[in-house]
């Protein structure tokens, strides 16, 4: 018998163990490790182009094959990244192991959220959906801010902390609130151009949407680069490696 109450907490216990990795804490070990600004950058900038071209693929794959499997990629994917990462001696292998993170960004994106609004909603609980948002929000909060606090113990610990969460998701159901559509006889090919024409409609029919996700694209942007210049420029002036997290 299918509980909402267990599927729900699987779901936050994934997300800490998902959080509780690199995340914002690399730049700061690649500067500790001699990387200039420049190479730094252009690691970044694999991780985006990345990220850019799987986005709307990785939701088709959730569509054909499963939100709890995607999810589980998604964990085999950061681990790869975290193994090659620890191992990395090369711009090259470092640029690699972006690509893993940003191929693990991709496979999670959506896919846990959709599952547990599918789970809220064939338990008539979906009002329950904002406050599961909010305390994700939060749970990210606490366990990224941890993870940069101890960021190299977070480099070391994070495949470990993968294969653990894989074991959590494993436990997960695939459930839908309404029956899926047969999309393993949809072409691929069609499946991207739909949802690129869907999104295209969407955005030209909101068009505040497009206002406030480009206000949230600016401010982040803006936060993100100073973060990543602080971390950078920090161990220029002195400031040891232990104390990078703080």
């Amino acid at each position: 018998m299918f509980k909402i109450k267990k599927q729900i907490s699987r779901l936050y216990l994934s997300s800490v163990l998902g959080n509780l990795s690199l995340t914002g804490a690399w730049v700061a070990i690649l500067a500790a490790r001699g990387y200039s600004l420049v190479e730094i950058g252009v690691a970044e900038t694999v991780f985006h182009i990345t990220s850019l071209i799987f986005e709307i693929p990785s939701g088709i794959l959730a569509d054909v094959f499963g939100r709890k499997k995607m999810l589980i990629v998604s964990s085999i994917m950061r681990m790869i990244g975290n193994i090659v990462m620890i191992f990395s001696h090369s711009l090259f292998t470092v640029c690699l192991a972006l690509a893993f993170y940003a191929l693990s960004y991709n496979s999670a994106s959506g896919s846990g959220d959709a599952l547990a609004y599918d789970s809220l909603k064939i338990t008539k609980a979906e009002d329950e959906f904002e406050k599961y948002e909010s305390n994700q929000l939060i749970i990210y909060r606490i366990c990224s801010g941890l993870s940069t606090l101890c960021a190299g113990f977070a480099l070391f610990i994070g495949y470990r902390i993968c294969a653990l969460q894989i074991f959590v998701l494993s436990f997960l159901c695939e459930v839908y609130a309404e029956e899926p559509r047969n999309t393993t006889e949809i072409k691929i090919g069609v499946r991207l151009v739909g949802c690129f024409k869907e999104s295209i409609s969407f955005l030209r029919q909101v068009g505040k949407a497009m206002g406030i996700m480009m206000c949230n694209s600016f401010v982040g942007a803006v936060d993100i680069l100073l973060l990543f210049f602080l971390q950078a420029k920090l161990p220029e002036k002195g400031i040891p490696r232990w104390g990078l997290g703080l």
